[in-house]
């Protein structure tokens, strides 16, 4: 959950979700997905679950830092884990 309640509102969770996918490499894309306001979920396919799993919680990592700076909030329901190893 992404939210911020101050002036920038929406603006702020944006910029906060694109500073998580900035994070993308060549290899391994980031992609923020809209469930529910303020749901979002973060995916990814890649071939080495570990640096996936790295990538992903970077992503997080730049997405808390982004959002608090414009005094938002972040809850992470669910850490990042592998789906499929197929």
């Amino acid at each position: 959950e992404v939210a911020c309640f101050d002036y920038e509102g929406i603006d702020a969770v944006k910029r906060a979700l694109a500073a998580g996918e900035a994070v993308s490499t060549e290899e391994i894309q980031i992609k923020a997905k809209l469930v529910a306001p303020p749901l979002y979920v973060l995916m990814t396919t890649c071939m080495d679950k570990a640096k996936g799993l790295e990538i992903m919680n970077l992503a997080i990592e730049k997405i808390e830092s982004s959002i608090k700076e414009a005094n938002g909030q972040i809850v992470v329901k669910m850490k990042p884990k592998a789906v499929s190893e197929t």
